[in-house]
């Protein structure tokens, strides 16, 4: 998912507002949400400035240390802070603080703004100003998540705790040399199975590292819904589609298919290699090895959370898995109530 730069956006911003149908010259409304744009435009450019050069000093100070796992943590707070604009509460109080007030302070200006075009009965206005609010919360703010931790483990290394064995018949998964590792050692279209017990998710960036076998057929199910009979897929080792390639389900519209093919090569066999996967609202992108395969979106809504899902089919395929870990993202404003 890639944001846009903040004085990109700001820029956009001022001309969307500009070219409102039915804004005049005089519009008090306009004029004060335009102040507060570029006040905000200024805050946060300076605020991304700041959290580069802590981010640039704390990674130094790890490697000097020669901390790998450090250095680790600092890489992939840094990355969720530029991809995703999340803070963790481990930043200066400072910046946190500078976060946290600038957009208490834009929020109040846009809503202000769509009230008081309400009020004037400027409808077009005040649709113009919250579809330019509702693009500004899905790319453009910075946020402060809870916690110092940003990356969830889903898998602890040891066992299998928070994970389910389904299938029929059932083929023991396990855990090998610190690796969840499945493999279906029965018959040709049986399918092997490994689900999150109770937990369901909607917004994340998920990664994990794979590594499968020379006939591996294998998928990660996310947003797997089983009351509702609804699940998307991407594929993690296949002889007929390249890694990275998304399909969806849905049992109530009769929905099976590939909705994006990924492009290159095949994955070398028997190698560790990285999956990601962005879902955010129907929005949903995939890397593997940190190139991006496709990114793609679901019109039809088909499933709006869900489990995690590893799925090994056919005899002879083995899987494992060494890391996965989510990242919690921020809901879009079409899915806050």
């Amino acid at each position: 998912m890639k944001r846009l730069a903040i004085l990109v956006l700001g820029a956009f911003l001022a001309v969307l507002v500009g070219s409102t149908p039915g804004r005049s010259a005089d519009d008090k409304v306009a004029e004060s949400l335009d102040k507060a744009k570029t006040k905000f435009e200024a805050e946060m450019q300076k605020a991304r400035t700041t959290a580069g050069e802590y981010f640039d000093k704390k990674l130094k100070a790890a490697q000097e240390k020669g901390k790998k796992d450090l250095v680790d943590k600092v890489k992939d707070e840094q990355k969720a802070f530029e991809q995703h604009g999340i803070l963790t509460t481990s930043a200066p109080q400072a910046l946190q603080k500078t976060v946290k007030a600038q957009r208490a302070a834009i929020e109040t200006a846009y809503t202000t703004a769509i009230k008081a075009y309400t009020k004037a009965k400027k409808d077009d206005l005040a649709a113009a100003i919250e579809k330019e609010w509702n693009h500004l919360q899905t790319d453009g703010l910075l946020s402060v998540a809870p916690g110092s931790e940003l990356w969830i483990p889903l898998f602890n290394g040891k066992d299998l705790t928070g994970w389910e064995l389904l299938g029929t018949p059932v083929v023991p998964w396990k855990v090998v040399d610190g690796a969840i590792q499945g493999e279906n050692k029965e018959k040709n279209g049986e399918s092997v199975w490994l689900r999150t017990i109770n937990r369901q998710f909607d917004n994340y960036h998920v990664r994990m590292d794979v590594l499968c076998s020379k006939n591996c057929v294998s998928y990660f199910y996310f947003r797997d819904s089983e009351g509702a009979g609804a699940h998307y897929n991407v594929m993690l080792r296949s002889g007929s589609r390249v890694t990275g390639s998304l399909a969806r389900y849905s049992k109530r519209l009769n929905v099976d298919q590939v909705m994006m093919n990924a492009d290159g090569p095949p994955l070398p066999e028997k190698e560790w290699f990285t999956v990601e996967v962005i879902v955010r609202g129907y929005s949903i992108t995939s890397f593997v090895n940190g190139e991006k395969k496709f990114e793609a979106v679901d019109e039809d809504q088909l499933s709006d959370r869900g489990a995690f899902s590893l799925l090994l089919q056919e005899k002879g395929s083995l899987m494992r898995i060494r890391k996965i870990d989510i990242l919690p993202l921020p809901p879009l404003p079409s899915q806050k109530k």
